[in-house]
């Protein structure tokens, strides 16, 4: 019996018996149909995993493109700044340059040195050599006239004092230093502790001479300093005593309270002879105060 790959396209059976040149039993006709629906059931497998093939590569395609916009960045070009491959890089006009220094300094609050003058008759002259090339920030500060090289030469004069100095070489207080119109100050960073505040930086002549008004002259300023000298001593002195005193209290009071009442020796007691009180009891006396009743048995 010849049985029909299920491979075969489809056919109807109607045809082969109506053909003219072969006859089929209806055992081959009942193996045909059978191949037909065989046939039928394959194909329609074979559209079922195609389609679910082709839905799996569209939700491919879509997670890939969904995966691709994580990494999307978004440029605004015209932000954008061709540095030519960091090689060549044209370089800012002489007039570009001037105008962005400028625009800085006034963003910044700069301010700027004032120029010489071709008059000599205008310029701001140092008081110590007479020189144009004057420290402008010492100028506008402090109103002092110096160029650079006397600020250097002259330290003893111009040098810059800080707070803490000025309190305790000259003994001025706060709210003196505080004061701009009596001390200018400068503020200026910390170099050592820069999270800390600004600093005051003053000008060491102007403060000896607020100092020596104050105090009438540099001896008596020496005097006022030597005597806090030895007040701050005998404080710490003071103080030092009463900490070794407090001491020996917690640690040796049977000790102390002698001291207190002035007797260092252990004290004997001496009864007087046995006296008669009022109430009809013989007692004995000491002369620390002590009394005892005696007993005849």
């Amino acid at each position: 019996m010849t049985i029909l790959d299920e491979s075969v396209s489809t056919f109807f059976p109607t045809d082969i018996l109506h053909s003219s040149n072969k006859l089929f039993t209806p055992q081959q006709i009942k193996c045909i149909e059978v191949n037909k629906l065989n046939a039928k059931k394959n194909l329609e497998r074979q559209k079922q995993i195609e389609g679910i093939s082709s839905e799996g590569v569209r939700n491919q395609n879509e997670f890939s493109f969904s995966k691709m916009l994580e990494n999307y960045i978004e440029y605004d070009l015209t932000k954008i700044k061709d540095y030519k491959g960091g090689y060549i890089v044209e370089e800012k006009s002489s007039n570009e340059a001037q105008n962005s220094k400028f625009n800085h300094a006034i963003r910044h609050n700069i301010i700027f040195d004032p120029p010489i003058s071709l008059d000599p008759s205008e310029n701001i002259k140092c008081d110590e050599c007479g020189s144009v090339e004057l420290d402008f920030q010492l100028l506008r500060v402090f109103n002092a006239r110096v160029c650079f090289k006397c600020k250097k030469a002259l330290p003893d004069k111009y040098s810059l004092l800080t707070k803490t100095e000025c309190k305790n070489d000259y003994l001025l207080t706060d709210s003196e230093l505080r004061d701009i119109e009596i001390l200018p100050h400068m503020k200026k960073t910390n170099p050592r502790k820069p999270e800390w505040g600004p600093m005051m930086l003053f000008l060491r002549y102007q403060i000896e001479e607020f100092a020596w008004k104050k105090w009438g002259g540099p001896e008596k300023l020496d005097i006022e300093w030597e005597r806090r000298v030895k007040e701050k001593k005998m404080k710490k002195a003071l103080k030092l005593q009463k900490k070794i005193e407090d001491l020996r209290k917690r640690t040796r009071t049977s000790q102390y309270i002698e001291k207190i009442k002035g007797k260092q020796e252990k004290h004997i007691h001496n009864f007087s002879l046995p006296v008669t009180n009022s109430m009809g009891l013989t007692i004995k006396k000491c002369s620390c105060g002590f009394e005892i009743e005696e007993i005849f048995m």
